[in-house]
């Protein structure tokens, strides 16, 4: 009886340890405002980046917004494509005998913190236009990366924008 009474307390101290540190730890994740998710990016001029609400997305960014990054990496100048994308602007019509290749993705793919350039989608596409094999094909790598966007953002970009471009391959 008395190994039984012992579990009982045990379990309980167990039990109510958790529950109590499971407590404090969502108490101060929402006193750091954690559960909320980042405010859009800001430029130098206090002009929103991200100020455009879509229905499929959440949040889109602005179509031909204008900006300069400081903040952690290169400082570069940040200009959004009429699809509201870090890319340079390309027609929904694909090239005579191009290769035209899709990037999704987060924040890693609009890679603000480096110059455009200097993306890896603006490397592999010029590699690829070094290629001997593609030397007589106009190849067109687009960024339709967003920051903060997760799988089922980018399948909700996939799906209403990125079609639209008739990539010949998608990666995510």
């Amino acid at each position: 009886m008395k190994k039984l009474q012992n579990l009982a307390i045990n379990l309980g101290l167990t039990v109510s340890t958790l529950i109590f540190a499971v407590t404090v730890a969502e108490i101060g994740l929402r006193i750091a405002k954690i559960e909320t998710p980042p405010p859009p990016r800001e430029d130098s001029n206090q002009e929103l980046l991200y100020t455009a609400k879509d229905p499929n997305r959440g949040w889109a960014g602005n179509p031909n917004a204008t900006a300069f990054w400081q903040g952690e990496g290169i400082p570069s100048e940040l200009k959004m494509n009429s699809g509201g994308f870090r890319d340079y602007e390309r027609s929904k019509t694909q090239p005579e005998n191009g290769l035209r290749i899709a990037l999704l993705g987060d924040s890693f793919t609009e890679a603000l913190h480096v110059k455009l350039e200097d993306t890896y989608g603006a490397i592999i596409e010029q590699r690829l236009q070094q290629c001997p094999v593609l030397k007589d094909r106009k190849v067109e790598v687009m960024n339709f990366g967003v920051q903060g966007y997760g799988t089922a953002q980018q399948l909700m970009t996939l799906r209403h924008h990125v079609w639209d471009y008739a990539p010949d391959l998608v990666i995510l």
